[in-house]
């Protein structure tokens, strides 16, 4: 893996700036950069699965989906029968707008109003807890954002999240819970009637933004961050357009050749010795056993 201080000083050693004011710019820019290429492709190491039983759905047949959801590969219906192997029917992406005539996913309405909002929070560097606000069991398993700090982390136990906060100490601020945007996912089958079963959602994360020159680079290469970065902090902050431009057809060729290295996704598939939801067992017949005597 790259660690993020070895792009920052590329990226200040090409530009020939090093002085503190361009490092905090550069660093910003950076992680808004990282943030968009994250959000291009499912890249490997953000890649997560997680089983969601719509039987468990609100009354308009939707589940809220993981805060940290960037986007989705597949949605796949675990199987009626094994039901620890997720081999059943893949549903497509789309809206529910008639008879599509196949299993669909749908994104509905994202959360529109914040499930609530701690005040006169405190959290420290490098520590995963949190002190201040009120307190409620119900936030288990929700999603919390710190103030203006990109990225979101999941609350595991009281006043306790995953993974820890890397920016700087955050002394009587704002967090927001299950915040503005989180969206949410309806299922229905080939007949546009509702699905109420058990799903596994495999989808790709936000990443957490980068503070620490030691924290990892979750991307296959560093040049299309690189890149990024050299055309925001020349076109859009230093108005050199005309310089930000001489990167711009490095960049597309850069981020091609960084999917080009990112493994496709391959849905889950059964083995072939399977019999219904069992393995089939070819140790069987007389001949077998004269052989093990």
């Amino acid at each position: 893996m790259i660690k993020i201080g070895q792009v920052w000083d590329e990226i200040a050693d090409e530009l020939c700036q090093h002085d503190d004011d361009f490092l905090v710019s550069m660093k910003r820019s950076c992680n808004l950069s990282y943030f968009e290429l994250c959000a291009k492709a499912p890249w490997e190491a953000l890649r997560r699965e997680v089983e969601l039983n719509f039987a468990n759905a609100d009354v308009n047949h939707t589940m809220l989906l993981p805060g940290d959801l960037y986007g989705v590969e597949a949605c796949i219906a675990n199987a009626a029968t094994g039901s620890s192997r997720r081999y059943g029917i893949e549903y497509v992406p789309g809206v529910r707008y008639g008879n599509t005539g196949r299993s669909t996913y749908a994104f509905k309405t994202p959360v529109q109003i914040a499930l609530a909002t701690l005040q006169d929070v405190y959290v420290n560097n490098l520590t995963n807890v949190w002190t201040g606000g009120t307190w409620l069991a119900a936030y288990i398993g929700e999603y919390i954002s710190f103030g203006s700090n990109p990225g979101v982390f999941c609350i595991t136990a009281e006043n306790t999240f995953t993974p820890c906060f890397n920016g700087e100490s955050i002394m009587g601020g704002i967090a927001t819970i299950r915040p503005v945007g989180t969206r949410r996912m309806m299922l229905t089958d080939e007949n546009d009637d509702y699905v109420s079963a058990k799903t596994t959602l495999y989808y790709w994360v936000t990443p957490q933004p980068f503070y620490n020159p030691e924290q990892e680079l979750l991307l296959p290469a560093s040049r299309a961050l690189e890149l990024s970065v050299f055309i925001k902090m020349l076109g859009a902050k230093d108005r050199r357009e005309s310089d930000a431009d001489r990167y711009r057809a490095e960049y597309r060729e850069a981020l091609d050749a960084m999917i080009a290295m990112n493994p496709r996704f391959t849905r889950p598939m059964p083995p072939t010795n399977m019999q219904g939801d069992k393995a089939f067992d070819m140790r069987h017949g007389a001949s077998y056993y004269r052989r093990t005597l």
